[in-house]
């Protein structure tokens, strides 16, 4: 990007084209939600905090980090390999899992999603769950849960373009189509987020000790994501609804070298490639007085990683750490069962079960692989006590099981958790006063557990 156009264009310019509006209530792909009550009294307003797709163009927040910073409680900061992490009043990814549509998102191996590669273009909204999410998500939801809802189309044809260019030569192009006929429907997606560097204040490049950044813009700080998505969806009457999903991204960023007086922590890293696909499956069926809803699943995740000798990136480090690559994949299925058989409750059993597999590879040392298995049985039943009072009781167990494990024996764990919340509707704009007691737990990833670096294996206990 020329100099002039980094220099006179440091907030982002967009223009947009909607052939109908997606930003309505009425375009969320509400099979893609966990919990949505059918009972008198509303959901609770403690319990998920909304960004709308409104909000999110409104506030030109592309990445699912710069959109969940605008809700109270949630921070954001970087690490070391330059990754956006997302807080929840400081419960991290570990403890607050990320899922699409209902359909679980982390990486296998430690647990953490990188929030900065996630972009919002093709979603309907996003809900943040907080302390008291409903144990009806499934494992790990210690600190809440953060659900991305795509989009769900509501007329014969609707769509959207946005295209913007900022500093640190960005540039971003996403279009939106979808189509409803009744019966069935079609949702497409698709955008590319790109830049080089950000720019540096004045006076920067005077430092004393810098080692790389000489200049107006941050060094080895590009990044390029490219997001597609689909979906179809089949209607046939006002209660049943199955909808197969999937989801592709790819993705290469480097990382922004140290800037401090220490050289001990310099690392010259880029990431070719970082990439990810889900593929799945949702139903709700009417049964009666009951409705059945199942997910199934499959999530491959691919990540490679190169070091460099120094800040010209030309000589590349061979040895048992560097490079490294991972081969990530999650299967898994879960069936929820909603009744009203009982007058005044809303009772939801939930079944999960998923397989996380990692691969950890490198030219220079053996392959490691590592296979849990974890399975979930939840009860939640939602008590209507009086036209604004209303009383959430929640039970689950949860067990994890090590099926494979590099160089160690295989064993397994298993938890118990807790929830119970009453709620008072105050008035009609949905004030709600309420208290709330849980009693939660995580299980701990696969690099808390087991570590495989520097040439050597130990094991660690959280």
């Amino acid at each position: 990007m020329p100099d002039w156009r980094r220099r006179w264009l440091p907030a982002l310019v967009s223009a947009a084209f909607a052939a109908a509006p997606v930003w309505a209530a009425d375009g969320v792909f509400e099979l893609g939600t966990v919990v949505v009550t059918g009972s008198p009294v509303p959901p609770s307003a403690s319990g998920e905090a909304v960004v709308s797709a409104a909000q999110m163009a409104s506030g030109n927040r592309d990445t699912v980090a710069d959109a969940v910073a605008m809700l109270p409680g949630v921070s954001l900061s970087k690490n070391s390999r330059n990754e956006d992490m997302v807080y929840v009043r400081g419960f991290d990814a570990r403890q607050v899992p990320v899922f699409v549509d209902g359909i679980p998102l982390y990486v296998p191996y430690d647990g953490y999603v990188d929030f900065g590669r996630f972009t919002t273009f093709d979603l309907a909204e996003i809900r943040v769950a907080r302390s008291d999410a409903s144990l009806l998500y499934g494992p790990n939801t210690l600190g809440g849960a953060i659900n991305l809802v795509m989009r769900k189309p509501v007329k014969p044809l609707e769509g959207d373009i946005r295209i913007g260019i900022g500093s640190g030569d960005l540039s971003k192009v996403a279009v939106n189509l979808g189509s409803n006929q009744e019966s069935w429907y079609l949702q497409l997606g698709a955008s590319y987020l790109d830049a080089n560097s950000f720019p540096l204040p004045h006076g920067f490049k005077d430092r004393k000790a810098v080692p790389t950044d000489t200049g107006d813009k941050r060094e080895n700080a590009y990044r390029t994501d490219t997001r597609a998505s689909f979906k179809l969806g089949f209607t046939p009457n006002a209660t049943d609804e199955y909808a197969i999903g999937y989801v592709t991204q790819d993705g290469e960023k480097g990382n922004p070298v140290y800037t401090g007086d220490s050289n001990s922590g310099i690392r010259y890293w880029r990431w070719p490639y970082w990439d990810k696909d889900s593929l799945y499956f949702i139903s709700n069926t009417r049964l009666g007085d009951n409705i059945l809803k199942t997910r199934l699943y499959e999530d491959r995740y691919k990540n490679g990683l190169y070091a460099y000798s120094d800040s010209t990136y030309s000589t590349e480090l061979e040895n048992k750490n560097f490079p490294s690559y991972y081969d990530d994949r999650v299967r898994g299925a879960s069936v929820e069962l909603t009744s009203y058989l009982l007058r005044d409750h809303e009772l939801r059993v939930a079944a999960h079960y998923k397989e996380d597999k990692h691969q950890d590879s490198n030219p220079l040392s053996p392959t490691k692989n590592y296979r849990d298995v974890t399975t979930s049985l939840a009860i939640e039943d939602t008590v209507t006590l009086a036209p604004a009072w209303r009383l959430r009781l929640g039970a689950s167990h949860d067990r994890r099981d090590a099926k494979e494990v590099y160089q160690w024996p295989t064993g397994s764990t298993s938890a118990t958790n807790g929830l119970i919340e009453l709620s008072h509707i105050l008035d009609d704009s949905g004030s709600e006063l309420y208290a709330l007691a849980s009693h939660k737990t995580r299980f701990p990833t696969i690099k808390d557990r087991y570590s495989a670096r520097m040439g050597r294996h130990c094991r660690t206990r959280t």
